[in-house]
């Protein structure tokens, strides 16, 4: 299925009913992938058939494609974010984005690879090692901090505060000093992203006294009051890549800012998501990763949102829409939840 083609029935399917909403296109839609033409590995792997056909429908519907640098800027300068910008970020360095960068080369887009300097240095088999990442560098990419060992940075069992900070700073700076001897300056940022997608209040607040900016994985649009240490992708993988849902997620635009933040490491299962009152907040619909709708109670302040049952041990998430008033695109919104 060409993604092309698949446009045409998304604005069929959603165009039946136009309905008003609340539309801003100060967001950016930043997409994290893994893998390519690797099997191996169906979870975290794209075809480089679907890759080509995805970069094609940027061109065709006219977004501009930044770096993740070039975002951040933006972000932290306060200035508006146009409509129509896609992030094209890679994780982990692994050897089969080669042929994906061959593609970005010919359509003439940047793109962002984070690495974990640990795995480079053990010369791994599966990963880059910092030459090929140096001729990279020439290619349109830039070479961003994914730590060291790429182990979750969330609490250990017992593992106090202070050095859990400690051990969170020390994956940071270990592995920017490894880029920052290996690679020229023009390709390396001090941006990071957050292994597994993993991290809490503690976590961001480290980060963020460091100076560093940081990704997720979580999904969602990027707006300019998401936090700057937990910023939204899109993860894609083979499994929806060429389907009606990426084109929605690639179309998708911000929520207001109504969230009222939750620490995302779970105390009480399951955990509550709460939307301060918004004129479109009646067309809120959210559910749970799995798919299935989250209750609603309404009270004078919020909506507040939970699932039916608890969450299961480990990463899962809540994502809300709502339709935009072209009656086409959707609000997106994605809450990350870890239960230990």
């Amino acid at each position: 299925m060409r993604i092309t083609v698949t446009l045409a029935g998304v604005v069929l399917a959603l165009a039946v009913s136009a309905v008003t909403g609340l539309r801003s296109a100060e967001a950016a839609v930043a997409l994290i992938y893994h893998r390519f033409d690797d099997d191996r590995y169906p979870s975290t792997n794209l075809s480089l058939a679907t890759f080509r056909r995805q970069l094609e429908w940027l061109v065709e519907n006219r977004f501009e494609v930044w770096p993740a640098s070039r975002l951040v800027a933006i972000l932290e300068a306060g200035a508006e974010i146009p409509d129509h910008v896609a992030v094209i970020t890679i994780d982990d360095g692994y050897r089969s984005l080669l042929g994906a960068v061959t593609l970005l080369e010919e359509f003439q887009f940047p793109f962002s690879v984070f690495v974990s300097t640990g795995g480079i240095d053990q010369r791994v088999p599966d990963l880059l090692d910092w030459e090929t990442l140096r001729q990279l560098c020439g290619r349109g990419a830039e070479i961003l901090n994914h730590g060291v060992d790429h182990e979750s940075l969330l609490a250990r069992p017992g593992e106090a505060n202070e050095a859990r900070r400690q051990r969170i700073l020390e994956q940071l700076s270990k592995a920017q000093e490894r880029i920052d001897n290996e690679l020229p300056g023009a390709c390396r940022k001090k941006i990071f992203s957050w292994p597994y997608g993993e991290f809490d209040g503690l976590a961001e607040e480290t980060l963020a006294g460091a100076g560093y900016p940081a990704f997720g994985q979580q999904s969602g649009p990027i707006a300019r009051w998401n936090s700057h240490q937990a910023l939204p992708r899109f993860p894609v993988n083979q499994a929806f890549a060429d389907s009606a849902l990426m084109i929605t997620k690639l179309e998708s635009l911000p929520f207001p800012d109504v969230l009222e933040r939750s620490d995302p490491v779970v105390t009480e299962n399951p955990p509550s998501l709460r939307l301060r009152l918004f004129p479109e907040i009646d067309r809120v619909r959210c559910f749970v990763g799995s798919g299935a709708p989250l209750s609603r109670q309404v009270t004078e302040e919020n909506h507040l949102f939970k699932a039916s049952a608890p969450l299961a041990r480990g990463r899962d998430r809540y994502n809300c829409t709502y339709p935009a008033r072209d009656g086409r695109r959707y609000h997106w919104l994605s809450q990350f939840w870890y239960v230990p």
